[in-house]
């Protein structure tokens, strides 16, 4: 009697463990679908920069520059920074290096020339790397002399005209920080560039652009925004008890009544992660500082004297990371769900909708892009693989945020230094336990598969074999360290940053 009581016990808690993973995969889908749905009906409420006049007299602007071991990329970011349209006595330039290889000679190097061409530009470089980046641009700010401060990390491109369409914006003393849209160079170099560029539209334009539209808090994406320095000041400043400073600072301003503006007509040119280790280094590390600053401002962004909708868009907003660990619980709870309670399947169908509603987001996107349609169905099913390839570190960074504040800011790998740069040892350590532990996971779906097909549970096979394919691919790419095959040539690259001359 007992030993059935404890089975019993045990196979209600599998099945009410299954239905929490199921819910928590289909909110944030469903969340997608309402922004989508946002988007399209409020996009002419966005802001453009045209909308704003020209200041009779130009702010003074401070372009902070974070940089740490970029190597010539230093060399092409103050090429397009010294070239912004701006009266030269309004504009300061920090260089601001935390590097510990021969960047820091370099950027010296091009600093002191810029100076001479008389250009006001400063070189400041710190010999610990206290607060990392968040620490760095607090640095920088103490001596700053801008009103306004721009951010560009190494791998960006600003045009020239770039701040004379986003200052007159901050002629609404409200106005906090301002947001430009990515848009990104090496989006056709191989086909996780193209896949991974997918996604970054599904931000940048529908998640971005939707809640701007609806009235909801957005997000500062760390790059290619300018911020008021009363307003960071007011927030109380850079810090660095989360991985995601940006994300964290933006909800504080907001929080505190100060406004934050999307422009999606001022783009700026980005780089994206050309490899998977790459791509993994930045996925731990937003999925870790998400969590973080869920934890830090959940409470107290609820709680805040707003409106239900903004406060709940916000809580979602944070928590866009929440649902990867209950994805992988999911996965290792379908072969006990199958054998034993295979009615209980019937609640994978909802999950259905989460997958409808991240499909929306992209498609939406894409539209913005190139109506064909065809061009963007082509590229949903590799999202699929991308996506669930991707959880497990997604899973563990935010478990990670979850439990630890702070910890070390792992710079996203560039294309041109990657590839010449060895990886940390610590996180090689926990990469190496991610590639084994997806392919663990892939041949335990494969089992699965195998096992439920001969217990008639056959309606479940699409999706386990997709899985399996997910975390196989991703589990084997990290093996072979290399990237995937390029699909468009150099040329492609070159024409887009040609743009920056024109």
């Amino acid at each position: 009697m007992t030993n059935v009581i404890a089975w019993e016990t045990l196979l209600t808690a599998i099945k009410v463990l299954y239905a929490l993973c199921m819910l928590a995969v289909v909110i944030p889908g469903l969340n997608s679908l309402f922004l989508a749905y946002t988007y399209l009906r409020h996009r002419q409420r966005l802001p453009r920069s045209s909308d704003f006049t020209p200041p009779t007299s130009w702010p003074r602007v401070t372009v902070q520059l974070p940089i740490y071991n970029e190597g010539q990329l230093i060399t092409r970011l103050l090429r397009a920074v010294t070239r912004l349209d701006y009266p030269r006595d309004r504009l300061e330039i920090q260089v601001l290096d935390d590097s510990t290889d021969e960047t820091s000679t370099l950027a010296r190097a091009l600093v002191e020339r810029y100076q001479r061409e008389g250009f006001q530009i400063v070189y400041r470089h710190r010999a610990n790397r206290q607060g990392y980046k968040a620490g760095n641009l607090a640095s920088g700010l103490s001596t700053a002399k801008g009103e306004l401060i721009a951010i560009f990390d190494a791998d960006f491109l600003p045009p020239r005209d770039w701040l004379k369409r986003v200052v007159p914006a901050f002629q609404d003393p409200n106005v906090g920080f301002v947001q430009t849209r990515w848009v990104h160079y090496n989006a056709h170099t191989n086909l996780l560039t193209r896949l991974v560029n997918l996604a970054m539209d599904g931000h940048a334009i529908v998640e971005q652009g939707g809640r701007a539209a609806g009235g909801f808090f957005i997000g500062f994406d760390g790059s290619g925004g300018i911020w008021r320095r009363e307003c960071i000041e007011a927030a109380g400043g850079w810090q660095w008890d989360t991985l995601t400073e940006d994300l964290d600072l933006a909800y504080r301003a907001q929080l505190l009544g100060w406004k934050g503006l999307y422009l999606p007509d001022v783009t700026v040119l980005a780089e994206l992660p050309e490899t998977l280790a790459a791509l993994r280094r930045q996925q731990y590390r937003w999925a870790k500082g998400s969590l973080q600053t869920l934890r830090k401002l959940g409470v107290r962004l609820w709680r805040a004297p707003l409106p239900w909708k903004v406060r709940l868009q916000g809580l979602l907003h944070l928590a866009m990371y929440v649902p990867f660990p209950f994805a992988v619980l999911a996965f290792l709870l379908i072969l006990p769900l199958g054998l034993w309670a295979p009615s209980y399947f019937s609640f994978f169908l909802w999950s259905i909708l989460g997958g409808v509603g991240l499909a929306a987001e992209y498609l939406t996107a894409r539209t913005e892009i190139n109506p064909r349609l065809a061009s963007r169905l082509k590229l949903l099913p590799g999202m699929a693989l991308l996506g669930i390839g991707i959880s497990l570190t997604c899973a563990f960074g935010a478990v990670d945020g979850w439990l630890h504040d702070g910890g070390v800011f792992e710079r996203t790998p560039k294309g041109l230094t990657s590839k010449s740069k060895p990886m940390p040892p610590s996180v090689r350590t926990i990469y190496n336990y991610l590639k084994w532990g997806e392919g663990v996971l892939s041949l335990y779906l494969l089992v699965s598969a195998l096992l439920l097909a001969s217990h008639a549970q056959a309606g479940m096979l699409p999706w386990l074999f997709t899985s399996f394919t997910g975390f196989f691919l991703m589990s084997q790419g990290a093996f072979l360290e290399e990237p995937l095959p390029s699909t468009a040539p150099l040329s492609t690259t070159n024409h887009h940053l040609s743009s920056l001359t024109k």
